[in-house]
C-alpha cells in the first residue's frame, strides 16, 4: 500500500506544469509549530516573532500580522521550476500599518523586502554573487517596487506613489519575456514596468517574508521589518492577467485583538494605550462629535523612542479605548519638516483659531532643528487629517535659547491667542511665547519667555509638555522639567496672565503634581493632557513602565495612560485631584459595601478579588495605622498604608513577585500628605487595581499613579487592615470589568442583520440602542448614525467592500460586520 501511494506520488509529480500552474504558494497561517508552508513543495519557513504568530481575517483565508520589530520568516522553498521560465505572475497581498524605520538617526529612504528570494541588503544593493531571484520591497518613505533578475541582470520597476497603510494592496508583478516587459500593478492598477530578457533568473532557493535577508538592530528590535498584514504570497506559471482585478475578502484590520494578550496578567484592562508597541505623552484629549479623543505618541514600529507618529484613541466613557488609525506620520519630501518625526504639541478647538473643528499643533523635526506645524481633519471623526501649506507655522526656536525647541500648546485669553512651547535658556528650563497675529494669520517668533525657571536643580534644565489651563481668575501652569535634582516629574505653579500674554506665578516655588514621594526619576504620573466636558476638568497623562528592554520586548508594549482625574483648585491654589465620577460605571455586583464599624486586623474582602479592583474606604483618624492590601496570595501581597504618626501614605511591595523597575524605590513608595490629618478627621484612600497599575487617590485631593508587574497569577486577594482598632465610616470594595479596554467588546448579536445591496447597507439593531458606523475599505468613515431599537438602510454611494460597526450605546460593547454592495 506505501509502495503504492509513493508511486502515486511520483507519477504525480512527474506530469508537466501547465500554463497558470502555481509554482509556489506560501498561505500566510502559520502552523502549530510556528512555521510558514509552503503547499506546492510542502517545505517551510521558519517564523521569528516575540509573541506567538497572530493571524486576522485577511485578503485571502487567514492573514499573519507582522508586529514591525520582532516577526519574520525564513527558510529554503523549491523555485527550481522559476528558473528559464519566460512568463511569471506573482501575487502579494500586504496592508502596512506604517513604513519600516530602517534607520533611527539617518535621513534618506531605505529598502527592505516583504517578500522575495533575492539577497538585497538596506541600501537595495544585490549580493552579486548570488546573482537571482525577486523581491517585493517597501523603503522607509513609503515607495514600493518589484525586483527581480533577467538573464543574469538585475531589474526594477518601482511605483511613483506610496504603498496605501491601512488597506489591502493586491501587488502583482507579470514577468513576460516574450514582450521583455515587467509590469507591477497595484488592485488592478499598472503602476510601474520595466524592460526585462527573454527568460528569469532563480535558482536560489531562500525565501524572506517580511524582512530583508540582513539584521539592522535597534537593542533587541529589528528595524527593518515589516509593519502590518501580509497575505498569500504566490507564483504561476505563466501570465495572469485575471489576477490583478481580484477582490479582497475582508478588510484590513491593523489593531490586536485582546486574545493576543490572553495570558497576559500585566496588561491593563482599562487604561488607555495603544494594542501594541511603544507610546508615550498623551497630548491632544478633545471631546468632539460625541466621542472623547485621545491622541498620542507613537511608535508603531517597535518598543523604543524614535520616529515619532501621532495614535489616535476613541473611547465613550474613558475606560473602554479603541484605537483608530494613526492621525499623522513623519513626512518625505513635501513635508520636508517632519521628516524625523511628528513630536509632541496639543489639540485646540475653538470657534475663531480653528473653526470650530479640532487642530493638530505638533513638533516637526527634519534632522537638523526642531519646528511647530498644524494639522486640520479632513472629517468628523478625525481619522484624516491633512498638513497646512503653511507648515512650519513657527520656523524653528527663537535665537538666544536651546536647539531642544518642542512640545507646543495653544490656548487664549482676553480674545487673544498664544501658543507656548517648551525649551531652555542659559541652562534652565522655560517655555516660549507666540503671540497670534488675526491679520496676518501668523505667530509671532520674537524670543519672548512666557515662564522662566530660576534654577535647574529645582526647576530642571528643560520643560516638556508645558500646559496652560484656567480655573476662574487663575491659571495652574503644568511642565515636566528634565534633570531636576528628582529627576523628571511633573511640576505645576498656579498664577494669572498678564496683559502681554506672560504667566505671573502666585509663588516661585513649584508643587509637584503626584504625591511628591511617589514622583521621581520618571516615575508617577507624567506629561498630563488636560481637557473640560460638561463643566469638569480632567487630566491624565503617561505613566512609564520602566522595565528593562528584554521585558518590554516579551510583553509586546511599552507605556499607558493614568486613569482620568477630575482637578480643580483649592483656596490656597494646591491642586485637587479626584477620580473621574465616570469610572464608577465600571463597578460589577460583586461588590462588599459596609458602613459604620471598628476595624482591628484583616478583612478579607471577597467576592472582591482579582486584578481588576476599586477599593474606597473613609477611616477615622486615630493612633493606628490602617489601609489595603491588593493582588495578594496567602503570604504576599502589595500594601498601601496610611499611618497617623507621621501623616504618611506608603505603598509598600517589598518581597513582592514581580518583574522588578523601581531601583530608584526598591519597592516602597512613600510620601507625608501636605496637610496634616488630626485625630478625629476622616481619611479616604481609594484605591483602583488594573493588571500592572495602581492608581491611588487620597481625601479626594493628592493622586499617584504606579507600575507593578506580577509574575504570580494566584496574586489576586484583597483585604482591608488596621493594625489596632480603628473606626471605619464606610468601606466599598467592587470588581471592575471594563470590557476589552485595548480591543473590541464582543455581545451576543444573533438577532442583529446586516447586509448589502444595491440601495446601499441594511441594518437591523435587533431591539438594542446602537450606534451604526460604516467604514470603507481605507478605514474612513462613511456615516455614523444612532439608531434607538431600529433598522434602516445607509447609502454608500458607490459598490464594494464595507465594514459596519454596531455599538450598544448603553455597555459600549461592539460587533464588527463585512459587507458587500
Amino acid at each position: 500500500m506505501n509502495k503504492a501511494l509513493s508511486l502515486l506520488s511520483t507519477l504525480a509529480f512527474a506530469v508537466p506544469l501547465g500554463v497558470n500552474a502555481q509554482i509556489v504558494n506560501i498561505p500566510m497561517q502559520p502552523s502549530a509549530n510556528g512555521a510558514l508552508e509552503e503547499t506546492v513543495s510542502g517545505k517551510s519557513l521558519a517564523i521569528n516573532t516575540a509573541l506567538a504568530p497572530y493571524t486576522i481575517a485577511g485578503a485571502k483565508g487567514e492573514a499573519w500580522r507582522l508586529d514591525g520589530y520582532s516577526s519574520f520568516a525564513k527558510g529554503d522553498v523549491d523555485l527550481s521550476m522559476l528558473n528559464g521560465k519566460s512568463q511569471l505572475t506573482f501575487s502579494l497581498w500586504v496592508a502596512p500599518e506604517t513604513y519600516p524605520m530602517m534607520r533611527l538617526d539617518e535621513n534618506g529612504e531605505w529598502f527592505s523586502t516583504m517578500a522575495g528570494s533575492m539577497r538585497i541588503n538596506d541600501n537595495n544593493q544585490w549580493d552579486k554573487t548570488t546573482g537571482k531571484g525577486f523581491s517585493f520591497q517597501i523603503g522607509s518613505r513609503g515607495t514600493y517596487m518589484f525586483t527581480c533578475f533577467s538573464n543574469g541582470f538585475q531589474l526594477t520597476a518601482k511605483a511613483n506613489q506610496k504603498l496605501n497603510r491601512y488597506e489591502w494592496n493586491h501587488l502583482v508583478a507579470v514577468f513576460d519575456g516574450t514582450k521583455k516587459t515587467v509590469k507591477l500593478y497595484n488592485n488592478g492598477t499598472e503602476v510601474a514596468s520595466a524592460k526585462c530578457g527573454n527568460t528569469f533568473t532563480s535558482t536560489s532557493n531562500e525565501m524572506f517574508i517580511g524582512k530583508s535577508y540582513t539584521d539592522v538592530k535597534a537593542d533587541k528590535c529589528n528595524l527593518n521589518t515589516f509593519n502590518g498584514l501580509i497575505d498569500d504570497l504566490a507564483i504561476y506559471d505563466g501570465v495572469r492577467d485575471n489576477i490583478v482585478a481580484e477582490q479582497p475578502e475582508h478588510p484590513a484590520v491593523l489593531t490586536y485583538s485582546a486574545e493576543r494578550y490572553a495570558a497576559d496578567i500585566c496588561r491593563p484592562a482599562f487604561h488607555g494605550m495603544p494594542t501594541a508597541n511603544w507610546t508615550n505623552e498623551t497630548h491632544g484629549a478633545v471631546y468632539y462629535n460625541g466621542k472623547y479623543h485621545l491622541f498620542f505618541q507613537k511608535n508603531p514600529n517597535g518598543l523604543y523612542l524614535s520616529h515619532m507618529h501621532w495614535g489616535h484613541l476613541v473611547s465613550d466613557n474613558l475606560y473602554q479605548w479603541e484605537e483608530l488609525p494613526t492621525a499623522i506620520s513623519p513626512g518625505d519630501d513635501v513635508t520636508w519638516y517632519d521628516q524625523k518625526g511628528c513630536w509632541s504639541g496639543c489639540v485646540y478647538m475653538d470657534d475663531v483659531l480653528t473653526g470650530g473643528k479640532p487642530n493638530i499643533f505638533y513638533t516637526g523635526v527634519d534632522y537638523a532643528r526642531a519646528m511647530i506645524s498644524q494639522a486640520v481633519p479632513a472629517d468628523d471623526e478625525l481619522l484624516r487629517w491633512n498638513k497646512v501649506e503653511a507648515n512650519p507655522v513657527v520656523n524653528g526656536r527663537p535665537d538666544g535659547l536651546s536647539d531642544d525647541f518642542r512640545d507646543c500648546f495653544v490656548f487664549q485669553n482676553n480674545g487673544n491667542h498664544y501658543m507656548i512651547v517648551g525649551s531652555s535658556k542659559s541652562g534652565v528650563g522655560c517655555a516660549t511665547l507666540h503671540r497670534y497675529d488675526s491679520a496676518t494669520k501668523k505667530l509671532s517668533n520674537d524670543g519672548t519667555l512666557f515662564f522662566h525657571g530660576q534654577t535647574a536643580d529645582r526647576d530642571g534644565n528643560f520643560w516638556e509638555m508645558p500646559n496652560i489651563t484656567r480655573f476662574g481668575d487663575k491659571w495652574l501652569f503644568t511642565c515636566t522639567p528634565l534633570s531636576t535634582s528628582k529627576g523628571v516629574r511633573t511640576l505645576y505653579w498656579v498664577g494669572t496672565i498678564n496683559a502681554d500674554g506672560t504667566f505671573k506665578p502666585d509663588n516661585i516655588a513649584p508643587k509637584t503634581v503626584e504625591l511628591d514621594g511617589f514622583s521621581k526619576d520618571g516615575y508617577g504620573m507624567l506629561s498630563p493632557t488636560i481637557f473640560s466636558k460638561d463643566g469638569k476638568t480632567l487630566m491624565l497623562g503617561v505613566v512609564p513602565d520602566k522595565l528593562p528592554m528584554a521585558e518590554t520586548y516579551r510583553l509586546g508594549y511599552a507605556h499607558a495612560y493614568s486613569l482620568p482625574r477630575e482637578i480643580s483648585l483649592a483656596a490656597d491654589g494646591s491642586l485637587v485631584q479626584k477620580p473621574f465620577d465616570g469610572l464608577a460605571e465600571m463597578r460589577t455586583d460583586k461588590q462588599l459595601r459596609r458602613t459604620g464599624f471598628t476595624l482591628n486586623g484583616s478583612l478579607d474582602l471577597s467576592p472582591v478579588e482579582g486584578r481588576s479592583l476599586e477599593l474606597d474606604g473613609e477611616f477615622v483618624v486615630g493612633n493606628n495605622n490602617f489601609g489595603f492590601t491588593v493582588l495578594g496570595t496567602d503570604d504576599k501581597h502589595v500594601t498601601i498604608t496610611y499611618s497617623p504618626s507621621t501623616n504618611t501614605v506608603r505603598l509598600d511591595m517589598q518581597g513582592y513577585d514581580r518583574i522588578v523597575q523601581d531601583a530608584a524605590f526598591g519597592g516602597i513608595y512613600e510620601s507625608e500628605l501636605p496637610q496634616k490629618l488630626s485625630a478625629g478627621q476622616t481619611a479616604r484612600l481609594k484605591v483602583y487595581v488594573d493588571h500592572s497599575f495602581i492608581d491611588l487617590f487620597v481625601n479626594d485631593m493628592y493622586a499617584a499613579s504606579v507600575r507593578i508587574f506580577p509574575t504570580n497569577a494566584s496574586g489576586i486577594k484583597a483585604t482591608a487592615f488596621a493594625t489596632g482598632d480603628v473606626e471605619v465610616k464606610k468601606l466599598d470594595a467592587y470588581v471592575l470589568e471594563a470590557g476589552q479596554a485595548t480591543g473590541v467588546k464582543s455581545f451576543d448579536v444573533s438577532a442583529c442583520k446586516v447586509s448589502g445591496g444595491k440601495q446601499g447597507i441594511s441594518y437591523d439593531t435587533c431591539g438594542r440602542s446602537m450606534s451604526v458606523a460604516v467604514y470603507d475599505m481605507a478605514g474612513r468613515c462613511i456615516k455614523s448614525l444612532s439608531a434607538v431599537n431600529g433598522k434602516g438602510i445607509i447609502s454608500v454611494g458607490a459598490s464594494g467592500l464595507y465594514v459596519v460597526r454596531l455599538a450598544d450605546t448603553s455597555t459600549g460593547a461592539t460587533q464588527v460586520f463585512k459587507t458587500v454592495c
